[in-house]
């Protein structure tokens, strides 16, 4: 009689079987091991798992496939999304003071001229961008719901009498009457009207149709835009606190206007926030109105446009510029180091096809294209000092127009392209000047005080 792989014999008396569990009671055998049996019972076990995971994942039918969890889908959106400007490890920032006047305004380290003439023996020739500095798309900081306080609905655009509107005049800031107030005059320098008193006002800002005067103040304890109406004189807050900066008036009537807040810069439409980063900026509109041009204050000194129609932002000169400005048909001016010693580069809208426009033995920066496109104004280092340079769109002929002595900001365009105003110290004392084309220059205020801001009317 043979076992079966359940059974047993008794070694004493070969005739008797036992099963698993039994004790033999000829000679007490006892019944299997714990082994012995986890040997007989895990292939059963693993044949019967097998079986039941086989019906469990079988498709119920044809194109049946398996769906992914909202964890895994939110970890893959995570991987893939943009990375946002406003994720850059926030800096320190700086004590924002209500106005800067230019013999106290920081320079950042990439704007300092060298202490003598730099010279670069080999002219850049190459017409792309750097490879090591690729571009890349953003998204923007998400736009909130609900709009930022204001005391005054954004003006309409309004349309005024030609009797009612006053010729063209430069809007400026002047300390003449102990602290910094708005002033206008004529664009020769005369009829000089103080139209500000109350508190510290500065940042002078047209509306389109000249009818307001935009500016910012702290005549109520808290730093806010104000507006004033040049026929009446007559004085409204628009947006309040934190403002920082010369404002931009649309043509639809919005004002566009930076604040701080909580570490973040904010860039405000129609008290609406568009922008958001962890820096002092700057910002230009494009002429369309339909992208803005930020350009950071401190370090990293990227460039970014913000398209208004998606939201997206893209980063548009690589790292190391600075200073960008618009032309009349959407190219971007700006100032970049990356090659040794910063020249003036001219970019495509979305930054490419970069190319430098300016000489390649003096420092350059603070561009300015002219509103009809034919002219480009720059400062350039000679020495320690700035001075104002003048060259076609094209980057030819160009030739020195003006002793800046110190000013880094860029000369601002007459709306009609004829003429540039721009601020010096020359003389002891910041003033303020204009150029033609030809680099005649004509003095328009002498205080003992300082003048600075100018701001052209339409």
């Amino acid at each position: 009689m043979s076992s079966s792989p359940r059974t047993r014999r008794c070694p004493r008396d070969p005739d008797i079987m036992l099963r698993p569990w039994e004790r033999c009671p000829e000679c007490g055998l006892p019944p299997f091991s714990i082994w012995q049996l986890i040997a007989i019972v895990a292939p059963i076990a693993l044949t019967v798992g097998l079986l039941l995971s086989t019906v469990v994942h079988w498709p119920s039918r044809a194109g049946d496939e398996p769906k992914m969890t909202a964890i895994a889908l939110l970890t893959e959106q995570s991987q893939t999304r943009p990375v946002s400007p406003a994720s850059y490890t926030p800096t320190p920032s700086l004590t924002i003071s209500l106005l800067v006047s230019p013999s106290s305004t920081a320079k950042p380290v990439a704007m300092e001229p060298p202490t003598s003439t730099p010279v670069v023996t080999e002219p850049p020739t190459s017409t792309s961008r750097p490879t090591d500095t690729p571009t890349r798309t953003h998204i923007a900081t998400p736009i909130p719901t609900q709009a930022n306080t204001s005391t005054l609905a954004p003006p309409p655009t309004a349309t005024v009498a030609a009797s009612q509107v006053p010729q063209r005049r430069i809007a400026y800031v002047s300390e003449s009457s102990g602290s910094p107030q708005v002033w206008l005059m004529g664009t020769d320098g005369t009829g000089k009207q103080q139209i500000t008193s109350k508190g510290t006002n500065g940042y002078p800002a047209w509306s389109i149709d000249n009818r307001f005067l935009y500016y910012l103040s702290n005549r109520d304890g808290r730093l806010q835009i104000y507006r004033q109406e040049i026929v009446t004189g007559r004085e409204e807050p628009v947006y309040q606190e934190g403002s920082y900066g010369r404002p931009v008036i649309l043509a639809d009537g919005r004002v566009a206007y930076v604040q701080a807040s909580g570490g973040q810069h904010k860039l405000f439409v129609g008290g609406q926030t568009i922008f958001s980063l962890d820096r002092r900026f700057d910002f230009q509109w494009s002429p369309d109105q339909t992208q803005v041009l930020i350009d950071p204050l401190q370090d990293p000194r990227v460039l970014y446009t913000v398209d208004l129609n998606s939201g997206k932002t893209r980063e548009v000169a690589g790292t190391k510029s600075w200073n960008g400005s618009w032309s009349p048909d959407g190219q971007i001016l700006f100032a970049s180091d990356r090659l040794g010693v910063a020249f003036i580069f001219v970019a495509g809208r979305d930054g490419t096809n970069a190319r430098t426009i300016s000489p390649t033995d003096k420092w350059s920066q603070c561009p300015s294209w002219s509103p009809d496109g034919r002219w480009i104004a720059y400062v350039a280092a000679d020495g320690p000092n700035w001075n104002l340079y003048l060259m076609s769109s094209n980057g030819t002929g160009r030739r020195q127009v003006g002793n800046f002595v110190n000013s880094t900001k860029s000369a601002i365009w007459e709306p009609n392209s004829r003429r540039a105003v721009f601020e010096s110290n020359r003389y002891g004392d910041w003033d303020i000047f204009t150029m033609d084309i030809n680099g005649n220059e004509l003095q328009l205020t002498s205080s003992d005080a300082k003048d600075y801001d100018p701001a052209w009317s339409y």
